[in-house]
């Protein structure tokens, strides 16, 4: 901008030159006036002329101070320098390019800030951001118009008492096997007339699998709790009584005829009135029997399910025998060598609550013992259980082996297969025995 008030003054200056008529200022001792036609005109110009020596003599005479004269030999450049001087511009640096100045010019402009670092990049970035979005609503919004047009798919129906789909009329498909529950599958609402008991029928197509079914079917989720239900075929015999016995806490509260003669057992299974089953995971089957003349307390058992038999198993007393008997500990390898377990303590009363849980914690309670092999001889080595006790009334001739039930596990010969008499460590002078069994099913 300075540059510009530079050039537009010098332009001033030649303006003002051109429209004035200049006055020759002469030295009237050396005019030569040859030049002047005969009229006294000059031949080139009608320019005045002017006695230097007078105009001197007479502008002395008029302003007596010739100070503010301007010197004869000052330059043109230096009076344009004077001029410019007296102007009201921003100074300006000697050393300051033409460039420089522009630049000035340019940042006194009401221009928007622009970033130095910002890049052509950067600005073609932000043209295609602007271009995406653009193309994204107008897709956008092309689809949703798509789908408004579309077919729009009928509701799922539900089991609420309405026909929410409009095919096939209300609640179709909810109860398919009419046994009063709702399909597992499809979402019930309150107690619809189709499904007076509810929801959660795990198995549709079958009217004996609901919630709680008691129809029971082998290896199968009958009752709908998520766990496969397998039947037991229990047979027992206990020395002298059967008191309790328990399936995951359930108490058997019916008993065979045969519970209180121990040369005989009872069968509990799925073809008889006493039957239970048991479920994937873990289960515990609890056994309390008495001695009525508080001799000894033992049972012997087998047990099948899911297709395999589980007879009675126990380690054999420490030897030789000592009087009292020592029982084993943790730290014996005969601890954990049988699945049967037996109560430490029952001189002190019954087991602490719950003993029949599979949750329970049995880590204290010992291995059983093995009271004897069925049908051998001797079996004084095994326990205080005297001479043959295990043919006494058992049948014709006296030597036949009792319970009767147990008689296929010898006769087919196959070593070790054949259940046990167990009991405690201590069975002498003893009322009471409690004993465990864990089964885990798939």
């Amino acid at each position: 901008m300075r540059l510009f008030y530079f050039i537009l003054m010098i332009l001033l200056l030649a303006s003002c030159s051109q429209t004035k008529t200049p006055s020759i200022y002469v030295d009237s001792d050396t005019y030569d006036d040859s030049s002047m036609d005969d009229s006294g005109d000059n031949d080139s110009d009608d320019l005045p002329i002017v006695d230097v020596d007078a105009a001197e003599d007479a502008d002395d005479d008029s302003k007596g101070d010739d100070s503010s004269r301007p010197d004869v030999d000052e330059t043109v450049d230096e009076i344009i320098d004077e001029d410019v001087e007296t102007q009201d511009f921003a100074p300006v640096d000697d050393d300051e390019t033409v460039d420089e100045i522009i630049d000035e010019d340019v940042e006194t402009q009401d221009f928007a800030p622009v970033d130095d670092d910002e890049t052509v990049d950067e600005t073609a970035d932000e043209t295609v951001d602007e271009t995406i979005d653009e193309t994204v609503d107008e897709t956008v919004d092309e689809t949703v118009d798509a789908d408004e047009d579309a077919d729009v798919p009928p509701p799922v129906e539900i089991c609420d008492g309405i026909d929410n789909n409009g095919i096939d009329g209300i609640d179709e498909g909810c109860n398919d096997d009419g046994d009063d529950y709702c399909d597992i599958n499809m979402y019930t609402y309150g107690l619809p007339a189709i499904c007076p008991k509810g929801g959660l029928d795990c198995n549709d197509n079958d009217p004996t699998i609901y919630p709680f079914s008691t129809h029971f079917k082998e290896g199968v989720d009958y009752d709908c709790d998520d766990r496969i239900e397998y039947g037991v075929e229990l047979i027992i015999s206990v020395d002298d009584t059967l008191i309790d016995m328990c399936v995951n806490s359930e108490d058997i509260t019916s008993f065979g005829p045969r519970y209180s003669n121990w040369t005989y057992a009872d069968t509990y299974n799925h073809n008889t009135s006493l039957f239970f089953v048991m479920e994937s995971g873990e289960n515990v089957i609890g056994i309390h029997g008495r001695d009525a003349g508080t001799v000894i307390s033992a049972f012997i058992a087998t047990v099948k399910v899911n297709g395999t038999t589980i007879r009675t198993d126990g380690v054999m007393p420490k030897l030789p025998p000592t009087n009292p008997i020592v029982p084993y500990t943790p730290s014996d390898a005969q601890w954990t060598a049988t699945p049967w377990r037996y109560y430490p303590n029952p001189a002190s009363g019954s087991p602490n609550g719950g003993w029949c849980d599979p949750w329970f914690n049995d880590d204290d309670w010992g291995p059983a013992i093995r009271a004897g092999i069925y049908g051998s001889s001797p079996v004084g080595t095994w326990g205080e259980l005297g001479s043959s006790p295990w043919t006494m009334s058992c049948g014709t001739p006296a030597t036949v082996p009792c319970p009767a039930d147990f008689r296929p596990y010898y006769d087919d010969a196959i070593a070790n297969n054949e259940p046990m008499w167990i009991w405690d460590y201590n069975p002498a002078s003893l009322a009471d025995a409690w004993f465990r069994l864990k089964i885990v099913l798939p």
